[in-house]
């Protein structure tokens, strides 16, 4: 435990120099709240191209005969690999790069970290030379043979997980003999806060948010730890007697046995960028083939790529190397290995299920803002794919009163830059609306620590290649993204409206809040665009509308939006989404967020209905309204949205919820849902046959025209809310 605190301590005072390279950006002064445009420093000829051999999917290969790889039968294990194949396939198709270890290393921790690596190097050299050819041997011999023991247990290793004792040199994990040899002497006898360590048995156990069977080799993390949780590995690392997979080419898209460990270990990584949100980095480092020969892939995932160097000879002639990379990890601090200066890191915190050597953010440091302590709680979900919009927000204590600290941490594209605190301000120009809260902290970064790296310090691979038109999924482009961290000031007593201790009663007084809070928002030329579940909050007080980052203002001149034929820009939440914004071609309205609204309050009535859930017919009806499902579309959600409107009084979703809510006796809900679909919505579209229409309704254009009918439609439906409160 004291070797913990120290290590904190240490680490905690080199968070400055860390967060002092973190450059701060300046709020844009810019009135346009759609877009903030920058440069964007994108060298597309860093993209590693697919292997024509790989373009295709194949069948996957069968492992050994043993029909076991550790717990796993081989029917278990190639159904991972199969889907781990997939996987990278879908989402490292365009965000894979080839870089040196000096840029790789520089990324971690500047150029003092390089610096650092270069002595260690040389150190392991002399150390090498001052044993003496026998000796030598003897040293290489016994690392060779624990690689060779570890590689091989974890292909052919029977169901018990047992490991053998070649992987352990003088008593000590191979890996933490190899890193030794950089070591100068006076480090050598010093026990090692961050220890290397063989996985536990097979598989990290499950923990909060994380049950997949993903086979964790061996980590880099605090030697002190309790035991190995995802929320303690600093660095993973993977061995395979495989062969390597070519990096002349992506080396995560294939099928054969010689990428899928790799697809293995990067998985691995994804998963523990998602839980430890937070980080900026995560390192990886994954040995393959057999004996002096053997590759060395050093790989770090960040918000935006994989970036990935291959070290020839691992443990031969560039054994040395090895060492050095091994000790300097062993060595470095939290913020070398990848995690965020805005935060001060605990290990010796155990507050929501959090073990001892669990690295969790326990402080939050924005400047001109009191340090902000963290409970270790998570209110956002976690993210399920790499490189999409990756939002975490984090709990604190507020020190003088009941009230919370709320911290956002977001990963945004470079022209997106400001986009909710520059809504924020527009909101709050006049005045504080009492459904927002207080924003009391921001810190926006320019990037990771180290610049992006020149066209010359990457192996330029050319882009992928075609594929047939039925394989080509979407996706999104290699765009340097920054850190942007926004603390807000929020009642302790916040509840999403689906919360099952909420009336019907609660939630009809909830709609006449937010109908009127929407109604304020239009009158700050403002519109949200993003109405959801998880952005609309119950207090004590009143409601609360978060996460305005796709927020707008209303502009006379704003064109409508144009594109290509078909193209679609959705932005928001999909499953209470609007019907004319799930096109992507239409100009917002503040119709659709009290559309969105609309959909909000229905799944909530629904999801705290408590009586009738065990009945059969009951669940078929809410199956059909819960349109959130992730395997719909955007056409599918529009049959469901013209549905929803046009057939209120027929046979169909809507009827039989009422039904229900009827046999159940709640009439209030019957009547709450007739209110909600009394309004002329969606935004006063409708054709002659009773089905949604173009966007002819009105003219998106005229300020006054927009607000007279949104005021006609919010003063109708609060009076209606009112009446049925009464």
């Amino acid at each position: 435990m004291q070797a913990l605190e120290d290590y904190e301590r240490r680490t905690a005072d080199e968070r400055l120099e860390f967060l002092g390279a973190l450059t701060s950006r300046p709020l844009p002064r810019n009135n346009n709240l759609d877009v903030f445009t920058m440069p964007l420093a994108v060298d597309q000829s860093q993209l590693l191209k697919l292997d024509p051999d790989e373009i295709y999917p194949r069948t996957l290969p069968t492992f050994a005969s043993t029909e076991f790889h550790g717990s796993m039968t081989t029917e278990q294990m190639s159904a991972e690999r199969k889907h781990n194949e997939e996987y990278c396939r879908k989402h490292f198709d365009n965000h894979v790069t080839s870089s040196s270890l000096t840029a790789i290393l520089e990324k971690l921790g500047g150029t003092a970290f390089s610096t650092k690596f270069n002595a260690l190097k040389g150190s392991a050299s002399r150390t090498l030379q001052d044993l003496g050819p026998k000796r030598e041997k003897h040293l290489r011999d016994s690392v060779l043979g624990g690689f060779k023991a570890e590689s091989q247990n974890n292909q052919c290793a029977n169901s018990s997980g047992t490991r053998p004792p070649e992987i352990y040199i003088n008593n000590r994990y191979w890996l933490s003999a190899l890193a030794r040899i950089a070591l100068p002497e006076p480090l050598r006898s010093q026990s090692e806060v961050m220890e290397f360590v063989p996985g536990p048995g097979d598989y990290l156990p499950p923990q909060r948010g994380y049950e997949k069977q993903r086979k964790y080799d061996a980590a880099l993390r605090p030697s002190a730890a309790d035991s190995m949780t995802i929320f303690n590995v600093l660095v993973n690392i993977e061995y395979t007697s495989f062969d390597p997979p070519s990096y002349t080419h992506n080396p995560l898209i294939g099928t054969s046995v010689e990428i899928g460990k790799y697809q293995q270990a990067i998985t691995n990584a994804v998963d523990l960028l998602s839980m430890q949100g937070t980080r900026l980095y995560i390192p990886t480092l994954s040995f393959h083939g057999k004996g002096e020969k053997a590759k060395l892939f050093v790989s770090i995932l960040n918000q935006d790529r994989l970036e990935f160097t291959v070290v020839e000879n691992c443990l031969g002639t560039n054994l040395p190397t090895v060492s050095a990379i091994l000790a300097l990890f062993q060595q470095a601090s939290l913020y070398e290995l990848g995690f965020n200066p805005i935060f001060s890191y605990k290990f010796t915190k155990s507050d929501f299920g959090f073990l001892n050597g669990d690295a969790v953010p326990g402080v939050a440091h924005l400047p001109d803002c009191d340090p902000i302590e963290l409970t270790g709680k998570t209110l956002s979900p976690l993210r399920s794919v790499p490189f999409g919009r990756s939002t975490l927000v984090l709990e604190g204590k507020h020190r003088v009163s009941t009230k919370i600290w709320v911290v956002k941490v977001t990963f945004i594209p470079e022209p997106r830059a400001w986009r909710e605190k520059m809504v924020l301000d527009a909101l709050c120009a006049t005045s504080i609306p009492n459904y927002v809260p207080n924003l009391v902290g921001w810190f926006a970064a320019v990037g990771s620590r180290i610049p992006s790296e020149s066209s010359d310090e990457s192996l330029a691979l050319g882009t992928r290649r075609k594929r047939r038109a039925n394989q080509i999924s979407t996706l999104s482009p290699l765009v340097p993204r920054h850190v942007e961290a926004m603390a807000f000031e929020s009642p302790s007593d916040t509840r999403k409206l689906n919360d099952v201790s909420l009336s019907v009663t609660d939630l009809i007084n909830a709609a006449v809040q937010i109908f009127l809070a929407l109604f304020d928002v239009f009158n700050r030329e403002i519109i949200h665009r993003d109405i959801s579940m998880g952005n609309i909050l119950l207090t004590a007080d009143g409601i609360l509308l978060i996460d305005w980052e796709t927020g707008r203002r209303f502009k006379l001149d704003s064109p409508p939006p144009s594109g290509p034929v078909g193209e679609r820009k959705v932005t928001g939440t999909l499953d209470t989404m609007a019907y004319y914004m799930l096109d992507g071609k239409h100009m917002p309205l503040p119709h659709d967020d009290l559309e969105s609204a609309v959909y909000v309050l229905l799944k909530a009535l629904t999801q705290t209905f408590k009586n009738p859930l065990e009945d059969p017919e009951w669940q078929r009806n809410y199956a059909r309204f819960k349109w959130d499902k992730g395997d719909i579309g955007i056409d599918d959600l529009k049959l469901v949205r013209d549905n929803l409107w046009s057939q209120k009084g027929k046979r169909g979703i809507i009827h039989d919820i009422k039904q229900t809510f009827r046999e159940a006796d709640e009439h209030c809900a019957v009547q709450f849902i007739d209110v909600l679909l009394s309004m002329p919505l969606p935004q006063e579209r409708w054709s002659s046959e009773t089905k949604l229409s173009d966007h002819t309704g009105l003219d998106a254009t005229n300020y006054d025209a927009v607000h007279k009918s949104l005021d006609t439609i919010i003063q109708d439906v609060v009076k209606k809310l009112r009446a049925l409160l009464a």
